[in-house]
């Protein structure tokens, strides 16, 4: 209801088993968040969903009104394929200043990748986590 009315801030949806919910479910979700325009905190954490998932969701976030500033999806299990698509959709979202990626599947690949998408379009990140994904130190 308070998502429907537009009043929802910050949402959480952390160990909620969001694998098991069902599409219809899903659906509503989805759907509340689309007309959502005061979000400004999402986070996804503990979860395991993988990219298909995670991707549904960011590109609702990315074509609606919702000022994100705050994306938390850690510990699922998003790689460097999901991490371009993510990053794709959010783009239009020149607010979002926190994003924590923790504890995900994320190599260096992703990681050289998020970091040219933030130099290139100038994206003020305040904070951003990336531990304990599979990054080397080179």
């Amino acid at each position: 209801r308070l998502i429907k009315h537009n009043m929802l801030c910050k949402l959480s949806l952390s160990r909620l088993g969001l694998k098991k919910i069902s599409s219809k479910i899903w659906q509503k979700l989805f759907l509340a968040l689309g007309q959502n325009t005061t979000l400004r905190r999402l986070e996804i954490e503990w979860e395991d969903l993988e990219d298909t998932e995670i991707l549904k969701i960011t590109k609702i976030l990315g074509s609606s009104e919702i000022p994100l500033h705050s994306f938390y999806i850690e510990h699922n299990k998003i790689t460097d394929e999901g991490l371009k698509g993510i990053l794709s959709d959010l783009l239009s979202k020149p607010k979002l200043c926190r994003l924590a990626l923790a504890y995900n599947q994320l190599t260096d690949v992703g990681i050289t990748f998020l970091s040219n998408v933030i130099l290139d379009n100038s994206i003020q990140m305040k904070k951003l986590t990336l531990s304990h994904n599979k990054i080397t130190d080179e």
